[in-house]
């Protein structure tokens, strides 16, 4: 039976739950239906404890981890307050109207910096003229679990690889020459 090592195709299925100082609690679930598919020491984005933890094990393979507060602190950064943000209810509406279907408490919503870069931002708070946001991180420093099991493990083919394109950034999928972009090398 195979098992997880670098670049094998790997689904997960688990929950994520993140539990704050007070008790309040974000979950977030991978089913089998919709399973977090990934190549094994390829791609970025997995956290370093859970990725360790993965190391060796086989398909059907149980996964039972705790972060600390501490340890999500390193892997996301410290809670900074001046990340809570108080926002106009105004910048939320469409033809003139509060768009409460995407904006809700609890949703996590990209918005754009005054420099330009997009960011995440957690809703905390609606009310009758402002709606809260936490741009922190919505694991840092709380206590998270990851409890599930491991799905598949296989050889990973050319099509489960990430996109790279040909390194121009024009976002192209083909060799070092873009007629598209004006030639990339």
């Amino acid at each position: 039976m195979d098992t997880i090592k670098p670049g094998k195709f790997v689904e997960l299925v688990y929950q994520v739950k993140a539990v704050d100082a007070d008790g309040n609690t974000f979950t977030m679930e991978f089913t089998e239906q919709r399973p977090d598919k990934f190549v094994y020491g390829v791609e970025q984005g997995l956290i370093d404890k859970l990725e360790k933890s993965l190391l060796g094990m086989e398909q059907g393979a149980e996964i039972n981890l705790v972060m600390t507060p501490e340890e999500t602190a390193k892997e996301f950064g410290e809670r900074d307050e001046k990340a809570v943000m108080t926002l106009n209810k105004s910048l939320f509406t469409i033809d003139g109207k509060f768009d409460s279907n995407t904006v809700a408490v609890g949703k996590i919503l990209p918005m754009m910096t005054e420099d330009g870069y997009q960011v995440q931002g957690m809703v905390t708070e609606i009310t009758d003229d402002k709606v809260v946001m936490d741009f922190n991180h919505p694991f840092s420093g709380k206590t998270v679990s990851y409890i599930g099991h491991v799905q598949l493990v296989r050889d990973a083919t050319p099509e489960d690889m990430p996109h790279q394109g040909c390194g121009c950034g024009c976002d192209h999928d083909h060799g070092c020459s873009c007629d598209d972009c004006g030639g990339c090398h």
